[in-house]
């Protein structure tokens, strides 16, 4: 661990608590910068976690969009990834604020699961609702990452018993090299 922290989703982010534009509750990002002992001359790992506003259309976008400064800000770390409910699907505005060209600004992520499936599927849907059979909903949950990164392969889990679902969500998953 080299370093950690967290960051507040609002227009005052080092403000504890803070929330701003049509926000529901404060929402936050927690972080590490990490390095690898095995391979101390490698770039060290950033890992971000967040969860979005599950009602304001606003706060979900400018909450992207100061992740997307922060990101493009950091040099320490090149090697990025960022995990999390974004409460919104991948024909919106922040997740093209996330994962698409800004400004003829390059992204500094990439959406893991469309990079081994560039095709929408039918059964993306993540949130579960705990049933199993919730699958046809649109994907809300992503894991992002940098340049600096192979994906290998990336999906959704569907682990169930009885019909029912560990959580509200289905986990999305991504196993990743560094490049």
């Amino acid at each position: 661990l080299l370093e950690e922290g967290h960051f507040w989703l609002s227009e005052t982010p080092e403000k504890i608590g803070s929330k701003s534009w049509d926000s529901s509750l404060p929402r936050m990002v927690t972080w590490v910068r990490l390095r690898d002992r095995l391979r101390p001359e490698a770039s060290p790992v950033s890992f971000l976690n967040t969860h979005f506003d599950h009602r304001g259309d606003k706060a979900r976008l400018e909450s992207a969009r100061l992740i997307r400064r922060r990101l493009e800000s950091d040099a320490q770390s090149p090697a990025v990834i960022l995990t999390g409910d974004i409460n919104t699907d991948e024909a919106s505005e922040p997740y093209n604020a996330l994962f698409r060209p800004v400004d003829d600004r390059p992204s500094p992520l990439r959406d893991t699961l469309r990079e081994v499936r560039p095709q929408k599927g039918d059964r993306e849907g993540t949130f579960s609702n705990f049933r199993a059979s919730e699958t046809q909903g649109t994907r809300i949950d992503w894991i992002g990452v940098s340049s600096a990164w192979k994906v290998v392969e990336a999906g959704i889990d569907r682990t169930e018993r009885d019909g029912r679902t560990p959580s509200d969500h289905f986990p999305v998953t991504a196993i990743l090299e560094p490049r």
